[in-house]
């Protein structure tokens, strides 16, 4: 009996991982439970437990790349997209051949579009169109010999082997694939999505929307559901992340403003004219194009203000928290003093100056029962002199 256990335990390979909080610092460990709930995690200090809806990601030590040897790229109606190396389409069910031993089945109606062939980036732009555009029908996405997309409404009966069976007007053509760019699927009436638990990235660069997922430990293997019901299983040794910020994280940046009104330190409708653009908020990037940065950190998420701005943003939902990280841009060499007020409904929530010597400053402001924040940044002491500053991971939280 001991023995049998022992090489139960010998056999069991733990997978590291690293879990982002929402608040607080990163905690390491193995997984040693996951679920739909939450996560408990094995390290030095024992085991700990951890609510998913407290999440921002779980990142493994296994790297993202792209898929070799496949190019038609698959995207469901609930945002999960995925390489393929094969794909069968007969009827109501889509058979998908994604890695040497792994296969994925779904509806065909989960199907959004199906992307065959690598586009140039004209003609991404214009396939992008057709999908995003309302059909009534099925549209087949033709590739011209000169490069241009062209597209054909009718019915995707099948897809097998090197061609798509296409109804048009009653006849049934069978077209190759080598010739499209793509297809896009109608999607029914009546389709719903669940909401989406978190988004899986696996090592192929696949990207999954989950509703459900739960660990098989002794197997290794992640279980899960999808957003359009589709069950799915994945190794843990081929997933990169797991992230949790769509449901618990809005970034200031992927907001459009309801009004921004920037005013130049000379007065003038001509000089306001021409630099609006120039001067006006910049979202993931600071106003000068360059990569956002505070102090020595650079951020993918913020927003870069110059004086005076205001801005004012309108919440899509509820939130407890507003977070970011602030300072004067570090390019300006210690210039730049502005006051930066924060109001909520019209409540003043901060207020205070922000000079190009400071250190960065973390805010952690409560937001509860707030439905819209304004971003005021004013002028300082030295006029508008270096006023770039910078809002590091701006962020909503629930």
């Amino acid at each position: 009996m001991w023995t049998t256990v022992l090489l139960s335990a010998a056999l069991f390979v733990s997978t590291e991982v690293q879990v982002n909080l929402l608040q607080g610092d990163p905690v390491a460990g193995s997984i040693s439970a996951l679920n739909s709930q939450e996560i408990t995690l094995t390290g030095k200090a024992g085991d700990t437990r951890h609510a998913l809806d407290q999440l921002q990601s779980i990142v493994f030590a296994h790297q993202a790349a792209p898929a070799k040897d496949a190019t038609t790229l698959i995207t469901l109606h609930d945002g999960s997209s995925f390489h393929a190396k094969s794909i069968t389409l007969t009827g109501e069910k889509c058979t998908v051949v994604i890695g040497d031993a792994q296969s994925f089945i779904c509806r065909a109606d989960s199907v959004r579009d199906i992307q065959f062939k690598s586009l140039t980036d004209e003609a991404l732009q214009q396939y992008q169109q057709i999908i995003a555009a309302d059909s009534a029908e099925d549209i087949l996405i033709v590739q011209r010999q000169s490069g241009a997309i062209d597209q054909l409404e009718g019915i995707v009966e099948a897809i097998d082997g090197e061609f798509v069976t296409f109804n048009f007007g009653g006849d049934k053509i069978p077209v190759e694939i080598a010739k499209l760019a793509g297809i896009r699927l109608v999607k029914p009436a009546n389709k719903e999505t669940a909401k989406s638990l978190c988004r899986i990235t696996d090592t192929s660069n696949n990207v999954w929307q989950v509703s459900q997922l739960k660990l098989v430990s002794e197997d290794q293997e992640l279980q899960a559901k999808t957003c359009t019901g589709e069950s799915l299983t994945l190794k843990l040794s081929e997933l990169s992340r797991l992230d949790f910020a769509s449901n618990n994280i809005l970034y200031l940046s992927d907001i459009t403003p309801e009004a921004v009104e920037w005013t130049p330190f000379l007065s003038g409708n001509l000089i306001r004219k021409r630099l609006s653009k120039v001067y006006e908020p910049r979202m993931d990037i600071s106003v000068d194009g360059t990569p956002l940065m505070v102090g020595t950190e650079s951020y993918s998420k913020g927003i870069s203000i110059h004086s005076r701005t205001v801005m004012s943003l309108r919440l899509p939902d509820t939130y407890s928290k507003l977070q970011m990280d602030i300072g004067i841009d570090p390019s300006m060499n210690g210039r730049g003093h502005v006051e930066l007020t924060i109001l909520g409904d019209n409540k003043q929530l901060f207020q205070d100056f922000v000079a190009g010597s400071d250190k960065p400053r973390t805010l952690d402001i409560n937001i509860v029962g707030v439905r819209r924040i304004t971003i005021k940044v004013d002028y300082g002491k030295n006029l508008d002199i270096g006023d770039q500053l910078n809002m590091g991971n701006a962020r909503l939280l629930k």
